[in-house]
């Protein structure tokens, strides 16, 4: 004749003020699973169930908290260096997805790692692939165009650098009014030692000069030749 065994058992409640002996094995009724003790426990050990397990989330193994009334406390947090077998070198070959961006801590991904649709070349940098969304290449640096410049130009220090030399020589200059003065330089100039702010602009038969100091206007004496 086949024989039954039946387990002690008790409500969650009852459990809490029961604690059973070493080795004894009870049954919650309201959890719907195994209880064990060890002699001290009040309400013992309960243990989890599969559906219990499938609950878990990696939200609930990082925060450490588990959304199931069955279990009498906080899941410990998972420690991920004590994970092994895990490949730390190991590829993904697809599109990399998330709801946050991907970071990589305390990592420098250098030339070899860092995969994309062409070999680097010194120089380089990369760059959004022309009807590729998200793709990057190496492409090379484009030379500066000065053709049309939408901008000032200023240096980055005042009286300071030359605009061309005595080997390098601009061709022509072609500008409106000419704006001069040397009243940046403490020595002045080398004649008087005095500076200057002046003007030169131009008229329909004359040739100005203006003194932005003294408010005073001149023309220059123009011989026709």
């Amino acid at each position: 004749m086949a024989k039954r065994l039946q387990l002690r058992g008790g409500t969650t409640t009852e459990h809490s003020t029961f604690t059973g002996a070493l080795r004894e094995v009870t049954v919650d009724t309201t959890k719907d699973t195994l209880v064990v003790h060890d002699g001290a426990t009040a309400g013992g050990i309960p243990l989890a169930t599969a559906t219990n397990l499938l609950a878990l989330s990696a939200t609930n193994l990082t925060s450490g908290t588990v959304p199931d009334a069955r279990f009498p406390s906080a899941l410990p947090a998972i420690d991920g260096s004590a994970l092994t077998g895990i490949d730390t070198n190991a590829t993904h070959s697809g599109e990399v997805t998330g709801a946050t961006a991907l970071t990589i801590a305390d990592n420098i991904v250098d030339e070899a790692n860092l995969k994309v649709s062409n070999a680097p070349t010194n120089g380089y940098f990369l760059s959004a692939q022309s009807g590729n969304t998200g793709g990057m290449t190496w492409v090379e640096v484009p030379a500066a165009d000065f053709s049309a410049v939408g901008e000032h130009l200023l240096p980055s220090t005042d009286d300071t650098y030359d605009l061309g030399s005595a080997s390098k020589q601009w061709r022509n200059i072609y500008t409106g009014d000419l704006h001069l003065s040397n009243e940046s330089k403490a020595e002045g100039n080398i004649v008087d030692g005095t500076t200057g702010n002046w003007t030169i602009q131009e008229g329909a038969e004359e040739l100005y000069i203006l003194n932005n100091k003294s408010g005073k206007k001149y023309k220059f004496n123009l011989t026709e030749v």
